[in-house]
């Protein structure tokens, strides 16, 4: 814990305070739910995309156990990955996807047939609070299927692991929506926002980053604490 901290505590901290009691939160590439299980303690409600079976039972499984708690909001999975079109994709999985799951990815090559769908078929006019974008390398197909959404400003926050940076096509294609680009990070007395330029993450952390069109959530991630590890 001294060395490594807990697992993505800052982009926990950052999505906790980015999601909206009053607004849809999604949960992109949501493994076995982690973080659905965060947003829902937050969110009105919580969609959580995920294709890969092995992981997608287990996901199910823990959604079942927020069910049963009572004192969470709505999770709904979905058993697809986001991408810019309806239909069928294949999803690779390398060596070592057995005991890290969050290894499969999107690829031609890839041996699990999986659905697929676009963000902008399945929100409509829905408002989302936060989205949490974590799809091994299939993030601008992602957000080339949900044009509509981010044309309209309808997600307000995306949080997002870019090991590119800021200067690749995904950092480019938020900002021309009019998205502020900021790098996560954190210290002992709470989460770091620095400008999307400057390095925020330790070496041991995949680089992450917050897309807004919410000042207010700037200056309230920029507070003292650690929300996410309490309720409220």
């Amino acid at each position: 814990m001294w060395t490594a901290g807990v697992f993505d505590l800052a982009v926990a901290e950052v999505l906790f305070r980015a999601a909206d009691p009053a607004l849809l939160a999604l949960d992109v590439g949501a493994n076995i739910g982690s973080m659905s299980g965060l947003l829902a303690a937050r969110a009105a409600e919580v969609w959580a995309f995920e294709p890969y079976p092995p992981v997608l039972e287990r996901l199910r499984r823990n959604v079942s156990r927020l069910t049963g708690a009572g004192q969470f909001a709505h999770c709904q999975v979905f058993p697809l990955a986001l991408s810019d079109h309806e239909g069928e994709a294949r999803l690779a999985c390398p060596d070592g996807s057995d005991k890290n799951h969050g290894l499969a990815r999107i690829a031609d090559s890839g041996s699990v047939a999986v659905r697929v769908a676009p963000l902008d078929a399945l929100l409509g006019n829905r408002e989302v609070g936060v989205m949490k974008l974590d799809v091994e390398g299939h993030e601008q197909a992602v957000l080339s299927g949900a044009t509509h959404s981010l044309a309209a400003g309808r997600i307000r926050n995306i949080v997002f692991e870019d090991h590119v940076g800021p200067g690749g096509a995904v950092g480019k294609i938020l900002r021309s929506y009019g998205y502020k680009l900021y790098a996560i990070g954190w210290v002992l007395r709470g989460p770091v926002l620095k400008p999307a330029d400057e390095t925020a993450h330790r070496v041991y952390e995949a680089p992450s980053y917050l897309a807004t069109l919410a000042p207010e959530v700037v200056a309230s991630c920029r507070q003292r604490g650690w929300r996410c590890l309490g309720r409220g």
